[in-house]
């Protein structure tokens, strides 16, 4: 087998053409004559670039069929690797070695070596080789960096989805949301407050939250609603429909909540209590957008439901209802004609 080293140019090229560009980012780390020709190609594939900020940080491409291209970045003090107690809060500036693995094809490999740039250096970089537009996804997972080092290394740089988790993060989501860019689609599942109200209230294009009461559903802003329903009730639902008829959440678009519970003397059809509606047979099939968080957005089906109309512009909308195990689900589907 002749080394890549003493191809002639075009032969590089050839064989550069008939790998995968993250084969191709793994080989230009290693053949400084590969770089200059790996810039300049267009995969025209979807990828999707996530990072995660959590007791250590690391980044991930991945691609349609699976392959996984991941960036994981250690600051070691002391023989750790993860934030003592008492250690101040860290910096990006300060990551001293990088692991690069790549899970496909049925293989995995990588190895670790000195990270030489900063993180910010590395997501320029990494956007640059694979052609992106943006991040899709940063996952905010702890409170251990300082938040002008976050600001600093994610500044100008589009982002599609937040998605804030665990206890930590929730508490300090307001300085969260300030040092990150403006996202938007928003993922928080743990409700910090009475001070979240403030989010529920900006425009984001999708929400997945947890409401602390019924009240909080009533001044969402989103487009597209997905929660947990265990603190609400058919009652709540009906309340909602109700409002919504009369102008209430007027950016509605998909609203869905599940596990909604169902009292033994209740019936789910009492979501629909006092309000007109036409049943539409399950055989019929309408397209609807489909719900955001399941990106690239496509269209699904809709089968069957209970169509409904606002009363201010006769807006319609479609109400469907799923009975499971003494719960329910809740869906309500805004059409734009």
């Amino acid at each position: 087998m002749i080394p890549l080293h003493r191809l002639p140019e075009r032969a590089v090229d050839i064989v550069l053409r008939n790998m995968t560009t993250m084969n191709q980012f793994l080989l230009s780390l290693y053949y400084d004559h590969v770089k200059s020709r790996i810039k300049s190609f267009d995969i025209g594939i979807d990828l999707k670039f996530t990072i995660v900020i959590r007791d250590y940080f690391w980044m991930c491409i991945s691609d349609p069929d699976h392959n996984f291209l991941t960036f994981t970045f250690y600051t070691l003090k002391d023989g750790t690797l993860f934030r003592q107690e008492g250690e101040p809060k860290r910096s990006f500036s300060e990551n001293d070695l990088v692991s690069i693995s790549f899970d496909g094809d049925d293989r995995i490999y990588g190895w670790t070596f000195e990270a030489q740039k900063s993180a910010r250096q590395w997501i320029l970089l990494i956007i640059e080789v694979f052609n992106l537009k943006k991040i899709d996804d940063l996952k905010y997972e702890t409170d251990d960096y300082c938040f002008d080092s976050v600001k600093d290394m994610l500044k100008g740089i589009p982002l599609e989805r937040l998605n804030i988790t665990g206890d930590e993060a929730a508490r300090n989501y307001d300085g969260i949301l300030k040092t990150v860019p403006p996202c938007t689609h928003l993922v928080q599942e743990t409700n910090p407050g009475e001070k979240f109200r403030s989010v529920l209230l900006q425009n984001f294009e999708s929400l997945r939250a947890s409401l602390l009461n019924f009240s909080e559903l009533l001044i969402i802003n989103s487009k597209f609603l997905s929660i947990y329903g265990e603190k609400f009730t058919i009652k709540n639902m009906n309340t909602f429909l109700k409002l919504w008829r009369k102008g209430s959440n007027p950016n509605a678009k998909h609203f869905s909540m599940s596990w909604v519970p169902i009292p033994d003397n209740d019936d789910i059809m009492n979501v629909l209590k006092a309000i007109p509606y036409e049943a539409i047979p399950d055989a019929v099939e309408r397209l609807f957008l489909r719900f955001p968080f399941s990106l690239p957005v496509t269209y699904e089906k809709i089968r069957g439901g209970f169509d409904i109309k606002r009363m201010t512009d006769g807006r319609k909308a479609t109400v469907k209802l799923h009975g499971r195990l003494g719960s329910f689900s809740f869906e309500l589907f805004v059409w734009d004609e």
